[in-house]
């Protein structure tokens, strides 16, 4: 849920798959692949932000509150 906070990074659920995080690259080609399955919430944005991704501008304000 907490995605949409984050900016050039979309969801997209895929049945019976295990959660994985994939990096792609300008041209839209796989470069990175990360299982998610074995970390938590806060496990996630963590890896998200040491991966460079910055919360929107408006997620970023309500944590700063």
């Amino acid at each position: 849920e907490d995605v949409p906070k984050y900016e050039n990074v979309e969801w997209k659920k895929i049945g019976g798959a295990p959660p994985e995080l994939i990096f792609l690259n300008e041209a839209d080609e796989e470069f990175e692949r990360i299982e998610l399955k074995t970390l938590d919430r806060k496990q996630c944005n963590d890896l998200l932000t040491s991966k460079g991704f910055k919360l929107k501008a408006e997620a970023q304000e309500n944590k700063e509150l």
